[in-house]
């Protein structure tokens, strides 16, 4: 019932405008009955998953990256041995082509030295497969990592309510049980309101307190994060008739005495507006920003209605008993909901529960069974789940259990199973967990369908004046032919040297690799019969390795260029090349007109990765927002190997609702090349988009109920 609630009031909202959208409606429903069962060209989907998501770019962190590889018509698991190709814009894969064992390919990438979002696209070889794009953040150092394990709670006995518009928190309650806690700040207040996006707090009748200080405030405007802000309050302070400032004391407050002359100030109890400091509250020295206790409208047509608010700022909001509103009508009431904050601005439904997209229909459906500050567990019905570029999907029906835990920046988990009560189940768990201030560790286990085992681990460790990594991963056939093998590669580097007046920071060391892989197959002897033959490979190398990595070089006002390599000497068993080599140079380009433009070009030569994507590497991101118009763009190229991807993403708006759209997706590998295009328009209704499209790759006119790009 509630999904068909949730369909009926994402699809009809705002029909009474115009009776010519009603007509419009009607007429792509019409569309959808008749072609709706029409099949999907696409043979395979592939499925990305990154542990952990977000990793320093440190030259030597690991993520693993899973695919996985389903039929589009059935869902089961591609057959073994199916070819999955992995790239990377800014890093590098020590295996970069990996076969499947289960509908499972693994690959492991290491980092690259320069911070910023890498592109992972996987592709079939020789498949007529959409590749799968997936986006992982690579930081500049620790304390950005910790960032992303802060939570903001927001709790009322009264009433709750979030613009999705607007990013904001509004919160207000007669008893003055409005609450705000953030790490050891709390805020108790009758009326309060919360910037999701810039962590911006006022609040109004408010008891503050944190580990320093505690006050009462009149009116609050306070920065979270920074601990900084004004109030009214009393406090011990200057209540001067002017002031002035002197280079050596600062500022120095002074009053006017019964003849008229100046004279000192001595600090007494004032009741004033004061600054607010991590120490305490003092006399204003810099100017209020303008508007600073002024509370906002929550913008009707689209919020949410809550008794509370759990934000990790930048990732998601969660909410409990929640009511989906538009148009101030409640639609929709789920007693725990969940919303992505990196989704597009203005789209309520940001779990997409409800698409169609080429005459496809699909649904992911998540049903909160707990929800707190530290877990989260949930079934999730899903089917013809959006996958990869584009709308690829396989028409499996799935449902799954997903148990999240979290103990801030301490540690965090998951345990899943997804495919309950189907032969291809697969159950993963994985943890994350801070041992010390110094020392971390991670792992990651994972199987599908009972028939095989992955597990990854991770351990890093910042010791005085150097730092190792440890990483290995594990692969063991339960069932079936054999295909084992195992790996482990350890990293130990000297804290960085600054190479005199230079922008350059070296980071001497040493590294050990090694690894063994053990594959069976079946062949026919000399009497014509199978016979099971095993393929034995191993591997091991160590020497000394330097890292280099220069700081954001500002060519123009607008252009940057940072660049990083490895080098290592090594030597042992099965050892491919003796010296290895990565380099990556990358320009970050803000053009006129709100253009963004970057371009890397990577050379890599370690024996392994270069036979997957080549020894030279160019790849350049494209992306313009103005006005009306939007596009975005990425290619990636191999300079010495037939490897290449080119997509683009644009529209333009000739109406404040209305859109023509243009996709494109090109994929080369080996002379087996993949290309579709999809041009559609569409209406924004509400926080979804009603269109028709043409696809290259179906060759006809499809009807799309998807999330609008605002």
């Amino acid at each position: 019932m509630k999904l068909f609630r949730l369909f009926y009031g994402a699809l009809f909202y705002g029909a009474t405008v115009k009776r010519g959208l009603s007509r419009l409606a009607c007429l792509i429903l019409m569309i959808l009955a008749t072609c709706l069962a029409s099949a999907q060209a696409v043979q395979r989907s592939i499925r990305l998953s990154a542990f952990p998501a977000a990793v320093v770019a440190d030259g030597r962190s690991a993520i693993t990256i899973t695919a996985e590889v389903r039929e589009v018509s059935t869902g089961q698991f591609a057959p073994d041995g199916t070819r999955i190709l992995f790239r990377s814009k800014l890093g590098f894969f020590r295996e970069s082509v990996v076969t499947t064992r289960s509908g499972i390919a693994q690959a492991i990438l290491i980092a690259g030295n320069t911070p910023g979002i890498d592109k992972v696209t996987a592709s079939e070889v020789g498949g007529g497969t959409f590749p799968s794009v997936l986006e992982i953040d690579y930081v500049k150092d620790k304390s950005e990592l910790l960032q992303g394990q802060e939570k903001v709670e927001v709790f009322t006995d009264d009433n709750l309510e979030y613009s999705q518009l607007e990013y904001l928190i509004s919160a207000a309650s007669a008893k003055g049980k409005v609450r705000l806690a953030y790490k050891d700040l709390t805020i108790e207040a009758k009326k309060l309101e919360y910037d999701v996006k810039s962590g911006i707090v006022k609040a109004q009748f408010a008891q503050v307190k944190t580990s320093a200080w505690s006050g009462y405030f009149q009116d609050i405007y306070l920065d979270l994060k920074k601990r900084t802000g004004f109030g009214t309050t009393r406090y011990k302070g200057y209540r001067p008739q002017f002031r002035w400032f002197m280079p050596l004391w600062g500022y120095l407050f002074f009053d006017l005495d019964d003849q008229d002359r100046p004279v000192p100030m001595q600090k007494k109890d004032v009741f004033a507006l004061g600054e607010i400091s991590r120490v305490g509250i003092s006399s204003p020295v810099t100017a209020v920003p303008e508007g600073a206790f002024e509370f906002k409208d929550i913008n009707k047509p689209q919020s949410i209605n809550a008794r509370s608010a759990l934000v990790v700022p930048g990732r998601k909001i969660i909410f409990t008993k929640a009511v989906i509103r538009l148009n101030m009508k409640g639609i929709l009431p789920i007693p725990l909901y969940q919303i992505d904050l990196n989704a597009p601005p203005g789209q309520l439904f940001a779990d997409d529960i409800v698409n169609v997209f080429d005459n496809q229909f699909s649904v992911n459906y998540p049903q909160y069974l707990t929800l707190s500050p530290n877990q989260e567990s949930l079934v999730r019905f899903r089917t013809g789940q959006n996958l990869g570029r584009g709308f690829n999907a396989n028409r499996g029906v799935f449902f799954d259990y997903e148990l999240n835990w979290s103990n801030g920046d301490r540690g965090q988990g998951a345990f899943t199973y997804t495919g309950m009560g189907r032969d291809d189940y697969q159950v993963g768990l994985r943890q994350f967990s801070r041992l010390s201030d110094r020392t971390q560790a991670s792992f990651q286990l994972l199987s599908p369908a009972g028939q095989s085992l992955f597990f990854n681990t991770s351990v890093s460790n910042q010791n005085k004046g150097f730092q190792w990594t440890l990483n290995s991963n594990v692969q063991r056939s339960i069932q079936g032919l054999r295909s084992d093998g195992a790996a482990a590669n350890l990293v130990a580097e000297k804290d960085p040297i600054k190479v005199g007046k230079l922008p350059l920071r070296l980071f001497p060391g040493v590294r050990a690799d090694v690894g063994d892989r053990t594959i069976e197959s079946l062949q026919i002897d000399g009497n014509g019969d199978l016979v099971p033959v095993i393929t034995q490979i191993n591997q091991s190398a160590y020497g000394a390795q330097l890292r280099g990595s220069t700081d954001p070089l500002q060519l123009t006002k607008d252009s940057t260029v940072q660049a990083g390599f490895t080098i290592a000497q090594v030597q042992g068993t099965n050892v491919p090349v003796p010296i290895t080599l990565l380099g990556q140079i990358s320009m970050y380009n803000q053009l006129p007109y709100n253009i963004t433009n970057r371009i890397s070009l990577d050379y890599v030569r370690d024996g392994f990765t270069e036979i997957g994507t080549g020894l030279y590497r160019l790849s350049t991101e494209f992306a313009v927002r103005n006005g009306n118009l939007g596009v975005g763009a990425f290619w990636n190229q191999s300079l010495d190997l037939d490897r290449q991807s080119f997509f683009i993403d644009s529209f333009y708006y000739f109406d404040s609702d209305w859109r023509i759209g243009y996709s494109y997706t090109f994929d080369r590998v080996d002379r087996s090349t993949f290309v579709d295009y999809t041009i559609l328009i569409g209406r924004k209704i509400g926080p979804r988009e009603v269109s028709l499209g043409y696809s290259y790759l179906t060759r006809r006119i499809g009807f799309n109920l998807v999330n609008a790009p605002f």
